[in-house]
């Protein structure tokens, strides 16, 4: 076997068993936790700085590398994924608070009323920006007819987003807990080095 540096594997190890230590042992998170989004920055960071730390090449045969550039790299996938789809969902949020707006501003609407109040213009204005048009008349002059029939239009809509809302929940869900079990591996790929490193130290 060849010459190994004690010191240098001793110093280099401490450093990441500490890490270890501090990873957390149960990573489950709940929809309600998902809101503030700060549970999945935590479990990002906490498996990010644990995993990069094992990329310093030692002087001790670290068999253990190739298998950390492979959690690494679905670390990275992993969050990228977090991160679109915690982007889709405060999309829809912003869609579902601006029906709502519209469906309270058209409800708000005289019986006897001729054109749409501005309030609801502007915000009919903003979710055609975002993709619903909802309002295809060349004029703002309103009817009871036209009026059912926009109202009949949010009303979808806003049903939709409110289904897509939690299906989106539960996959971010799904990917925090593929995080955690990315932290698990890393978890166990350092025990087994620092066995094999106990082992190996023990050799005459």
């Amino acid at each position: 076997m060849g010459q190994i540096n004690i010191d240098t594997i001793n110093n280099k190890k401490t450093s990441l068993y500490t890490n270890s230590a501090q990873l957390p042992s149960d990573s489950t998170v709940h929809v309600n936790e998902l809101e503030n989004g700060e549970q999945i920055r935590k479990t990002q960071a906490v498996a990010h700085n644990a995993l990069a730390s094992l990329t310093t090449p030692t002087l001790f045969p670290d068999l253990a590398s190739a298998a950390v550039d492979l959690v690494l790299a679905q670390e990275k996938k992993t969050e990228r994924k977090i991160s679109d789809v915690s982007k889709t969902i405060d999309d829809l949020r912003l869609d579902r608070d601006l029906l709502l707006n519209a469906m309270t501003e058209l409800a708000a609407i005289p019986d006897n009323a001729k054109t749409m109040p501005e309030n609801l213009k502007a915000t009919l204005t903003q979710l055609k920006d975002r993709g619903m048009d909802l309002w295809k008349q060349e004029s703002f002059d309103v009817s009871e007819k036209k009026l059912s029939s926009l109202k009949s239009l949010l009303s979808t809509h806003m049903d939709t987003k409110k289904q897509e809302i939690p299906v989106l929940f539960s996959k971010m869900q799904t990917m925090v807990q593929v995080m955690s079990s990315i932290i698990e591996i890393s978890k166990k790929i350092l025990e087994n080095e620092k066995k094999a490193i106990e082992k190996t130290l023990r050799i005459p």
